[in-house]
């Protein structure tokens, strides 16, 4: 998986950002934009983790399968036309809190591209 910090979409992701109060215990809101250009459903699945807290075993997992989830959701698949036509985008949106203070990273991906999933670094500071 490879993640980018400098982003100019990919076919299905277009943008990615993160609202709310970055505080322990505080309602956070991933937004994602995203467009279908395919002729099939496509599962896009949004995780987070601190990735100083994990140990060596937890490093050698796919972020995936040890990240927990943010959100997902199933893109209807488009009717008609090229998956190289331009494609109406969608925004979705995901609701989280964090229970530790500490530096996560925030990502969505397909499963059949993960290596085009897209992320973010943000701090969550301790309340009060």
């Amino acid at each position: 998986m490879a993640f980018r910090s400098d982003f100019e979409g990919t076919e299905v992701f277009k943008s990615i950002s993160l609202s709310g109060e970055r505080v322990v215990g505080s309602e956070l809101t991933l937004n994602v934009e995203v467009a279908q250009p395919y002729p099939v459903p496509i599962l896009v699945t949004c995780y987070y983790e601190d990735p100083e807290a994990l140990t060596d075993d937890e490093l050698m997992v796919a972020f995936q399968e040890r990240a927990p989830v943010i959100g997902k959701k199933v893109l209807p698949p488009r009717e008609g036309g090229d998956p190289q036509d331009k494609v109406e985008k969608q925004k979705l949106s995901f609701t989280f809190k964090v229970d530790q203070p500490g530096s996560y990273f925030a990502a969505c991906l397909t499963p059949g591209a993960a290596e085009n999933g897209y992320g973010l670094s943000f701090t969550v500071r301790s309340a009060g």
